[in-house]
């Protein structure tokens, strides 16, 4: 490796300080390995399914843990992911793929907090890259929110001194607010001209990281877009805290001449009949690349048929699977499940199925077997509150988002009535006897607002 040559009183710009990072850059013997790379992706030996990026169900309900690893992409880069745990799934009883990916932040890892005084404490670990004012060249910090919001303390903030390796004392012409959450930007010592570009408010330092995703899945089965250097883990659903996973470990990174050969072979599902739907690792798909030694889960069904599933482990070849599935002797009947407004419209309230978070419809059906859980779901709008469900006409009952088990064709009716109930002001007055007198005011019907409403008080009444 190259190297520069720094000796006590060099002063340094910013063009020799960008040829030192090229300098600490050169790894021939890294490269030379990356440039033998046969595939691109997670690394796991073998390249197949082990141990790194596994997915299990969380104690915690609704959420996941992941085994990490490392990631080596097509640009010869390589990162390592940490072990997550309790990762949380949204719960919507959709399908989300979890996909991997390198990321990039200026501040430093951990967060801290700030009181009034100016006093830091937190997780991150500040020995040996900020000074104190002993030093005679502090060092400068800002904070930034991760959500992208900005923090109420958001001036540039000189170190006054190092308590120890999470303790530091800022000073600032800015009084402080208490704060938590923050993220540190380590800026550097005052630069000439004694202000900071937008270029230096950036920071001193990038560090290349990593992002986990959960991605809609766009339709059933169909893996969502994604970039070159990202790669997919698995597919999860969480359904009011009961999570599916399903394995989508399929890029991998492998190295010429190392155990794995690197060399897919393409597994085919052949159904009878040849309309039926075939599923191999959660994707509605007849055929797959796979890596030697990957396991395979697959299903074959149709309506009217009993369902075959089973397990292929890819052993070396190219290989077709013929499928045939057997006619269903008692086939369960699909029943159709209608939900909808009296009105017939949305001025009132709406309603929606299987989807609690957006309830926007006026009226919406869905076929599922018989014997399938439904949720239907239903809200009021501004000036009306929900009435209660009729069930084909006849009343049902009041709770206003419900399961439901779908034995039969049934119609929903979702009845909303305005909501009269009134809100008060309370008011008390001075009387001419020196007493106090209380009195109330009512706001519009049904809107819970109070502000604004204006209100004549003459004290000699």
């Amino acid at each position: 490796m190259s190297k520069i040559n720094i000796h006590r009183g060099t002063f340094l710009e910013k063009e020799e300080l960008t040829r030192m990072i090229g300098f600490l850059n050169e790894k021939p013997e890294v490269s030379a390995i990356f440039a033998a790379s046969l595939s691109f992706g997670l690394v796991s030996p073998g390249g197949k399914a082990g141990s790194a990026f596994k997915v299990t169900a969380s104690t915690t309900l609704g959420a996941i843990n992941m085994v990490g690893g490392y990631v080596i992409g097509s640009d010869l880069k390589g990162y390592r992911v940490d072990n997550q745990l309790d990762l949380p799934v949204p719960n919507d009883q959709k399908y989300y793929w979890l996909k991997v990916g390198p990321d990039s932040h200026n501040y430093e890892n951990g967060t801290v907090q700030v009181d009034t005084s100016g006093n830091v404490s937190g997780t991150v670990n500040f020995n040996g890259i900020v000074r104190g004012q002993s030093s005679g060249v502090p060092t400068c910090i800002r904070f930034v929110k991760e959500d992208g919001s900005q923090p109420l303390n958001n001036q540039v903030y000189q170190i006054v001194d190092i308590i120890n390796n999470n303790n530091i004392v800022l000073s600032s012409g800015v009084a402080f607010q208490a704060e938590t959450q923050l993220r540190v930007i380590v800026l550097g010592s005052v630069p000439m001209g004694r202000r900071f570009t937008d270029e230096q408010l950036e920071g001193l330092y990038t560090f290349d990281t990593y992002k986990l995703t959960f991605v809609e899945e766009p339709s059933a089965g169909t893996m969502p877009p994604k970039n070159a250097n990202e790669y997919y883990i698995a597919r999860v659903r969480n359904n009011g805290g009961s999570v599916t996973i399903l394995d989508e470990r399929t890029q991998y990174w492998t190295l010429g001449g190392s155990g794995g050969s690197g060399q897919t072979y393409t597994i085919t599902i052949n159904p009878t009949p040849a309309d039926a739907q075939v599923i191999i690792d959660g994707v509605i798909t007849n055929s797959v690349e796979a890596i030697d030694g990957r396991t395979l889960i697959w299903s074959v069904s149709k309506p009217g048929y009993l369902t075959q599933t089973g397990n292929y482990t890819v052993s070396g070849k190219n290989e077709t699977l013929n499928i045939v599935l057997e006619v269903d002797p008692d086939p369960v009947q699909d029943v159709k499940i209608t939900v909808k407004t009296a009105s017939g419209g949305t001025t009132q309230g709406a309603v929606s199925i299987n989807n609690s978070a957006t309830i926007d419809k006026a009226e919406e059906s869905i076929s599922v077997p018989m014997g399938t859980t439904v949720q239907i779901c239903a809200q009021a709008a501004a000036g009306y509150k929900f009435a209660g469900w009729l069930r084909n006409g006849n009343a049902h009952n009041q709770t206003a988002i419900q399961d439901i088990a779908a034995q039969a064709d049934t119609v929903y009716t979702a009845t909303f009535v305005e909501d009269t109930e009134e809100d008060f002001w309370d008011f008390e007055t001075k009387t001419a006897d020196g007493g106090y007198e209380l009195f109330t005011v009512s706001t519009q019907a049904g809107t819970g607002e109070y502000e604004g409403v204006m209100v004549k008080v003459n004290e000699n009444s």
